[in-house]
Parts: structure tokens; C-alpha cells; sequence
């Protein structure tokens, strides 16, 4: 009931729009999570439009063109914000197998990364390199900050991280508990002088589709937004003009369980 009310207002927003998509966009985009001390001087930041791949990012802009970057290293993810408290056991209770689908999807997360780049070499002149210290390298460093599993059978209503608002009493509600989020925050070091000269921050919640056959697994939602936001971080590094990128229409008719795979 809840995907056809959004197909409903989909229609209605185009037609009263002028079929532009600007107003889908801010309707659905996913609200902006809080930012952690992951990122160093986050108050930098800038709050991007719904319209653009992430909610917020910031670029030391003469330092990237005097560094002249020709290598990218992709860092191991950090997952060890989702497991500092606020109801991580509680939910972990819950979730069988929860450490071991974070674990897996922080590596999911780097292995995306490194496809989306390697497959974009030719056009961002980046080579994805597995050395840090390797010269005009640019370093990527990523954390999950927050994560809502994407399966049906956890029998609480919450998150893990920044997220987390357990509600007592609540029972299972399949439709809420199967609406997955994630955030995640980058921070871009140079191999030389190991200063942060880029930084992003993106939330995103289940990918809206009539036909939803991704949604029953802990981290198909998540996965799904870790390679679509990979592509688009790799495509911004290919652009003339990376400010007028926009974000793939937010909505589309049948998210599959291949989605979330790898070697697609």
C-alpha cells in the first residue's frame, strides 16, 4: 500500500511539474543523517540539493589540483561506528548473524569502490592502486555510521548507529522493518601529505520500486546503495563539472535480488 501511495504521488508530481523531476526528488530523498567525528572539520561541509548524489561534501580545491592525483587507494571500511552502543545489542539480539552481515557488507562496500573505479580508469585517468603511500595518490577512507537491517523477521523496531530509536511495545511491522538505511562518510587523504582534502557524507533508505524482491536479506537495501553511490563518486571524478551531477531518478519498478551483487 505504502509503494502504491508513492507511485500515486509520482504521477501527480509530474503531472502538476511539468514532468520535472526536481520535486520527486526532494519528496523522496532520504533524510540526512548526523555526521560523526569521522570527518575531521565536518562543520566544512556543505549541504548539497536532493537533486545531487549525496547530502553533503567539501573539496580543498587548490590542494587536489596541486597534488595532480593519478592513483586511487581504496580503504578497508570502517564498521566500528555501528557497534559503539546505542542499541547495537539489543539489536544484534534480534538480527542472528548481525556482526558477521556488517562485517561482510564493510567489505562489500570497499569491493565496490575498487570495481566502480577500475571500471572507470579510462575516463577519471585513476588508476586503483594497493599501496597508501604510492605518490599522487588520492586515499579514501570510508565509515558506516549507520545501518538499518533489511529483513522482515527482526522483531524490533530501530537501528543501529546514529539511527537507533528503539520503541517498547511496538511488534513487528514487516513493511517498516524491511525499509533498510545506511550512511556513510568518506574522507579523502593525500598519499604525501596525509591531509583530508575531500570529504562527503550520504544517507539513503530502501530503493523505492513497485515489485520489491531485494528487500528480505539484512543488507540487500544497503548493498544496493553502496554500488549505486560507488558509480556515481567514480562517474564524478570522469565529469568536466561535478556540482551538476544529479542523482538517478529515485524510483524505478522492480528491484531484483541481483541488485545487490557484484558482478552486475
Amino acid at each position: 500500500m505504502k509503494v502504491l501511495v508513492q507511485v500515486a504521488a509520482i504521477v501527480a508530481a509530474v503531472l502538476t511539474t511539468g514532468c520535472s523531476t526536481d520535486f520527486i526528488h526532494r519528496m523522496m530523498r532520504h533524510d540526512a543523517a548526523e555526521l560523526t567525528d569521522f570527518l575531521p572539520g565536518k562543520e566544512r561541509l556543505v549541504r548539497r540539493p536532493d537533486t545531487y548524489p549525496v547530502h553533503y561534501s567539501w573539496m580543498d580545491t587548490n590542494a587536489v589540483v596541486r597534488a595532480d592525483y593519478k592513483n586511487v587507494y581504496i580503504a578497508p571500511f570502517d564498521v566500528s561506528y555501528l557497534r559503539k552502543g546505542n542499541g547495537y545489542d539489543t539489536l544484534r539480539d534480534k538480527a542472528v548473524g548481525l556482526d558477521d552481515a556488517i562485517t561482510e557488507l564493510g567489505d562489500f562496500g570497499r569491493n565496490a569502490f575498487i570495481q566502480a573505479f577500475k571500471q572507470r580508469e579510462g575516463d577519471t585517468k585513476l588508476k586503483v592502486v594497493d599501496d597508501p603511500e604510492t605518490p599522487h595518490t588520492a586515499i579514501m577512507e570510508f565509515a558506516i555510521t549507520a545501518f538499518v537491517p533489511t529483513r522482515a523477521e527482526i522483531e524490533v523496531v530501530g537501528t543501529v548507529g546514529s539511527f537507533f530509536c528503539p520503541v517498547p511495545g511496538v511488534g513487528i511491522v514487516a513493511d517498516c522493518l524491511a525499509a533498510g538505511e545506511i550512511a556513510i562518510e568518506c574522507r579523502v587523504r593525500d598519499s604525501g601529505t596525509k591531509e583530508v582534502v575531500l570529504m562527503f557524507a550520504d544517507a539513503e533508505g530502501e530503493p523505492k520500486a513497485l515489485l520489491q524482491f531485494a528487500k528480505y536479506t539484512y543488507t540487500a537495501s544497503a548493498k544496493i546503495n553502496l554500488k549505486q553511490l560507488a558509480k556515481a563518486l567514480a562517474e564524478s571524478c570522469a565529469v568536466e563539472d561535478a556540482s551538476k551531477m544529479r542523482r538517478d531518478f529515485p524510483f524505478k519498478f522492480i528491484a531484483l535480488p541481483w541488485d545487490s551483487n557484484l558482478d552486475k
